[in-house]
């Protein structure tokens, strides 16, 4: 019998990972050197691999269920919700996005597709680590060939932000830079530190990826992904541990202590692990610790505030903030949902969040208390789930991790393995393992 990461080599098979590498280069790229393709390059072979993972990964009895109508209604409300794009002649700013819906829909009855996407999303979390730890060490590189491939895609000063100690390393910004290497941590953290409860099992590769990802993170002096992703691992340690409340908090304390012990020691060698301590700093000075942030909110909450129910539009804010600049996004989605779609609008994209958290969360509960009995494999996907989600809407308050497709598709894809383990384990549906 397959499991859920353990799939036999078939000819199928293959096609199903050739052309999901396909599906997850296009976001896997996006401010980087993916830039340099033409977007109609890949509108047609992304367009193309998604028919063709539906039509190797469908069931012949394929039936939705409410999951897959919140996701269709969330592409409605995206698409025809008044869109703002379209009146200004913009229609390939969603393809992503509903890409991966489609994607997500057919995904979360079959679990052909896992086993390469999992791997692979780790495999961008070093690549991208790679290129932060090479450029870090020499300016040269980054100057020299970076620079050149990734400066016309940003409308920032890339040399000011290198300078200044903010590593955006093989993409356009640091920003952009975190949320890939945060994607990294989370997935190597699930795949190879929630397997078994005692660290000292780890093998050094996992110690090793994850060493070089959260080096890499660091440098970028990003202090929301810093911040979510050390909250992410306390949440999934705790669940993963709840079966012993007192050993656990001692853990959770130990841990703690030695992690900040240990960056204080290295951050004496190699002081740029302080930058998102120093960014914290610069903002207090200059009495804006929110990085004007505040200022996007009480904007797009106004605009809620006068069109409660139906908002003013999908986008609207990216044509009628009160910067009328670049900023395209208030810097926090649940509030965007409410000022762009209103009330009504956002129920489905409330749902579907909230929905899917509460699955993941839960059946890791439960399989910590033994009320369902999963593998290993499943219980690191169950790890990812709950870590990457944890870390995607703590994003969600402070930045735009639902508008951007390097975080989207893995959020998708982290959704996509937990349905498919809902309707395996709660609802008993054993069929999982055909196709």
């Amino acid at each position: 019998m397959r499991t859920l990461l353990n799939l036999k080599f078939d000819l199928r098979q293959t096609f199903v990972n050739i052309c999901l590498l396909i599906l997850l280069f296009y976001p896997y790229t996006r401010m980087s050197f993916g830039e340099l393709i033409p977007f109609k390059f890949f509108l047609i072979t992304c367009t193309v691999s998604l028919l063709v993972v539906v039509l190797l990964i469908s069931y012949k009895n394929f039936k939705m269920d409410m999951a897959d109508i919140n996701v269709l209604f969330m592409l409605i409300i995206m698409y025809l919700w008044n869109n703002w794009d379209f009146k200004y002649g913009v229609y390939y700013s969603l393809f992503g996005h509903a890409i991966w819906f489609v994607f997500y829909i057919f995904a979360s009855k079959n679990p052909r597709w896992i086993k390469i996407a999992v791997k692979f999303s780790i495999f961008v979390g070093l690549f991208y680590s790679f290129w932060t730890i090479l450029t870090w060490l020499n300016s040269d590189v980054y100057f020299n060939f970076v620079l050149p491939i990734v400066d016309r895609m940003s409308v920032y000063s890339l040399a000011n932000q290198y300078n200044q100690g903010y590593m955006a390393g093989l993409t356009s910004h640091y920003s952009t830079n975190g949320l890939y290497l945060s994607m990294g941590v989370c997935f190597t953290l699930g795949y190879y530190f929630f397997e078994d409860k005692k660290l000292n099992k780890v093998s050094l590769k996992g110690w090793v990826i994850l060493l070089i990802q959260l080096f890499s993170i660091f440098l970028t002096g990003k202090r929301g992904p810093i911040i979510f992703i050390i909250l992410a691992f306390f949440v999934t340690y705790s669940i993963c541990n709840s079966d012993a409340p007192i050993t656990k908090y001692v853990k959770v304390f130990l841990i703690a202590f030695a992690g900040v012990i240990a960056f204080i020691i290295l951050s004496y060698f190699i002081p740029p692990l302080m930058n998102f301590i120093v960014r914290f700093e610069e903002q207090i000075s200059n009495n804006d610790i929110s990085s004007s942030r505040f200022d996007l909110w009480r904007d797009a909450w106004n605009g809620f505030v006068n069109k409660p129910l139906l908002g003013n539009g999908w986008y609207w804010y990216k044509y009628n903030n009160f910067k009328n600049s670049t900023i395209y996004h208030p810097h926090n989605v649940y509030i965007q949902w409410l000022c762009e779609v209103g009330i009504v609008g956002s129920i489905a994209l409330f749902t579907f969040n909230i929905s899917m958290y509460i699955k993941a969360f839960k059946m890791l509960k439960m399989s910590t208390f033994g009320k369902i009995v999963t593998d290993n494999r499943e219980k690191k996907l169950l790890a990812i789930s709950v870590l990457y989600q944890t870390f995607f809407i703590c994003m969600n308050f402070t930045g735009t991790a639902f508008c951007e497709l390097q975080s989207i598709c893995p959020y998708i894809l982290c959704c996509a393995f937990t349905q498919l383990l809902w309707k395996k384990y709660v609802h008993g549906k054993n069929n999982l393992n055909r196709g």
